[in-house]
């Protein structure tokens, strides 16, 4: 592990408080410990210290142990000076022998701890922990370590809450842990019991922009958005080169709308940390709603380049390549996918939709059908096989799977315009034409992204033929040519309407 990399995960997961235990080591010389002080090397090791010349109190430490073997406080000390110039592995080894000399002393366990859990060994920093706790019950640094370890390292949520609500009863004025807890409950979703601990956190004298990253966090899943902007910009105020306060602006302003100021927060957490791929992803998501599919598939491609085996990111590339019109392009992120996982319901749907924009039909059945098998109840993707039935003329096929649609529907389907769009479609079926264009009529008038409503002008304008209203009809197919010009089948109920007419006209 690099030096850069030690202070990342450092700054991450463990307070000042913690850090200076480990990393002062006249801490813990204060609490009672017996030395011989009269050793010359480590009197000079201790005045090298105290100089920041770690190198050189090594080597004076080094006389120390030779001179006195036995003494399990030059190991320690030896140890903490290892830690300071960054030689992780070898302090282990230093408190290994001081605990060996002496498997008394409480403090030699939790410096092992901390040093298991930055170089990622975290059963052996528990199994130190709970030495410490075995030794002194009442030490809250334990408790609360060993709670953090449990959170980010072991993702045990449970016995992360036992050990943080043991240290914050030790001492309910503790704000990290009370900051960790917070992210247990955030993980657990109980976002309301999340954010009262992240505001004692910051109460009760933490400073640490976390706390303020994690509560904007909180209030931003409340959809208390102009708390959240507020609590961000103190953190910001605090860290104004925090990447991640930056980044979670960004997704505030994207739930408020403000499209352009999200983009800008984006930019700047780019410009902090360039190698992060979800702050182009999430940049990427923000261009979309622009419909600058140029720009969001640029950074969705770099996404890629920066994290290739993230599935998420490249489904949201091809889903942008068909809202851009490459179904092509579409259909290569999509196959790349199901090669991962040919049972992807959601890339089976989505390649589907691909080849039906290419009047693939067969193809596009195909792929919907497959979907249904993998998710049996999803209604979109029995809508999504009765469109081309229905586009295929196979009108009872069509209303079967539009029936089963209607069966699937969730709640959220019925708040939104989509419960409504298969029971248009259902009623084209049953030939109840004047009800089906009805609500073929408010989904168009609710709808505000034109782009969605190519295949609802196409049925209203199937119903209105079916009723002999060939004008209007005659209008729809022109509405759908206008928003896809590759629409054959919109091309040929027009061209047909078109001869039809032309025909009565001769006969006349």
């Amino acid at each position: 592990m690099s030096e850069e990399e030690r202070k990342k995960l450092t700054s991450q997961q463990y307070s000042k408080k913690q850090l200076r235990q480990i990393l002062e080591s006249k801490e813990f010389l204060k609490k009672g410990l017996k030395l011989t002080e009269k050793n010359e090397h480590y009197q000079k090791g201790m005045e090298l210290v105290d100089n920041l010349q770690y190198e050189n109190a090594l080597a004076q430490f080094t006389k120390a142990i030779e001179s006195s073997p036995e003494n399990e406080i030059y190991h320690f000390v030896f140890g903490e000076i290892l830690v300071k110039c960054g030689k992780l592995e070898a302090s282990v080894e230093s408190y290994t022998k001081s605990i060996k000399l002496n498997p008394q002393i409480a403090e030699f366990y939790y410096s092992r701890a901390l040093i298991y859990s930055l170089l990622g060994n975290a059963e052996s920093a528990v199994f130190d922990l709970s030495k410490v706790i075995e030794l002194k019950p009442q030490n809250v640094e334990a408790w609360s370590l060993r709670g953090n370890i449990h959170l980010r390292q072991l993702k045990d949520l449970q016995s992360a809450s036992k050990d943080l609500l043991m240290a914050i009863d030790l001492d309910p004025k503790h704000p990290q842990a009370w900051s960790d807890l917070g992210a247990v409950y955030h993980k657990q979703h109980m976002i309301e019991e999340s954010l009262d601990c992240f505001e004692k956190a910051i109460t009760y004298g933490s400073n640490d922009v976390a706390n303020y990253l994690n509560k904007a966090k909180s209030l931003n899943h409340l959809g208390e958005f102009e708390e959240s902007l507020q609590c961000l910009e103190t953190g910001l105020k605090l860290d104004p080169l925090h990447p991640e306060l930056w980044f979670e602006k960004g997704n505030c302003l994207l739930f408020m709308e403000r499209i352009d100021g999200a983009i800008e927060c984006f930019d700047k957490a780019i410009e902090i940390e360039p190698k992060d791929s979800i702050y182009y992803a999430s940049r990427a998501s923000a261009y979309s709603s622009l419909k600058d599919f140029q720009q969001s598939i640029k950074d969705y491609t770099k996404a890629i380049e920066l994290k290739p085996k993230d599935i998420s990111i490249r489904f949201e590339r091809g889903v942008v390549h068909l809202s851009a019109k490459n179904p092509e392009k579409a259909i290569e992120d999509f196959n790349a996918l199901l090669k991962l996982d040919p049972t992807d319901s959601n890339a089976l749907n989505m390649r589907g939709c691909a080849y039906d924009t290419l009047n693939l039909f067969e193809k596009s059945l195909e792929d919907f059908q497959s979907a249904t098998r993998f998710e049996p109840e999803n209604s979109l993707y029995y809508y999504n096989t009765g469109e081309v039935y229905l586009k295929t003329e196979k009108w009872e096929l069509a209303k079967e799977q539009f029936n089963l649609a209607k069966v699937f529907l969730t709640e959220e389907d019925h708040e939104f315009n989509f419960a409504k769009v298969v029971n248009a479609a259902y009623n084209l079926t049953i030939k109840k034409n004047e009800r089906a264009i009805k609500l073929f009529d408010s989904i168009i008038k609710e709808e505000e992204d034109e782009d969605e409503l190519v295949e609802t002008y196409f049925f209203r304008g199937r119903a209105y033929e079916i009723l002999k209203n060939i004008e209007k009809a005659k209008t729809d197919f022109k509405k759908v040519l206008q928003l896809n010009p590759n629409f054959i089948l919109a091309k040929e109920r027009l061209l047909k309407l078109s001869n039809e007419k032309d025909e009565k006209n001769e006969k006349k």
